[in-house]
């Protein structure tokens, strides 16, 4: 990896974390980790640290965009929006964020970290694990919505090719889901294994 340290880019995108970010240092007892000690991908990250926790922020997308991690001592990741207790991480509903710059973003993510995290810095991670909790459910229901949509295509397949046990073992365990149109496969389906099973008892 090429050495960038002295890129005024990079210095200037520290500075501004510098600014934005002061009360960490100044009021919540953190201190900014000297970049020599680690071999960063993105140069353009700079990491405030305390024995607890650790504020990273990166910027991203070519400089026209900004992130901002808060790991704790575990190694456990969350975000300072999702500090937030009425915040959806993925909303059914998606809001077109109006485009800022670099800088712009910098400046949300603090505040949005003074906003919703000062418990957080002043040591209570309640609303840290609470984050936690909240995108382990998201994940789950997006785990699900996934399993959900494959066993409807592997349920069309197998309808197409009359494979009725499979249409039933597909779409059994959605059926309370399920659309009245892939209901009425299922239901199909259930007829034709039941006339197959009188057949054979014939």
């Amino acid at each position: 990896m090429s050495n960038k340290s002295n890129d005024p880019a990079i210095e200037n995108f520290k500075n501004i974390c510098r600014n934005e970010f002061s009360y960490l240092l100044t009021e919540y007892g953190f201190q900014e980790e000297d970049a020599t000690l680690r071999e960063f991908e993105n140069e353009f990250q700079i990491r405030f640290v305390r024995p607890d926790l650790t504020v990273v922020i990166e910027g991203i997308h070519y400089g026209s965009a900004a992130t901002v991690y808060l790991y704790d001592s575990k190694k456990r990741k969350t975000f300072p929006r999702l500090l937030n207790p009425d915040f959806q991480p993925f909303p059914s509903k998606r809001i077109k964020r109006k485009m800022t710059s670099q800088e712009e973003e910098i400046k949300e993510e603090s505040q949005l970290l003074l906003l919703y995290g000062t418990d957080l810095l002043k040591g209570d991670f309640s609303s840290f694990e609470r984050a936690l909790e909240k995108t382990q459910i998201f994940w789950a229901k997006y785990k699900s919505r996934r399993q959900f949509g494959v066993a409807e295509q592997e349920a069309v397949e197998a309808y197409r090719n009359q494979d009725w046990t499979k249409v039933v073992e597909a779409l059994e365990p959605y059926e309370e889901k399920i659309s009245k149109k892939m209901g009425k496969k299922l239901n199909i389906a259930r007829e034709n294994l039941r006339l197959k099973d009188k057949k054979d008892e014939e």
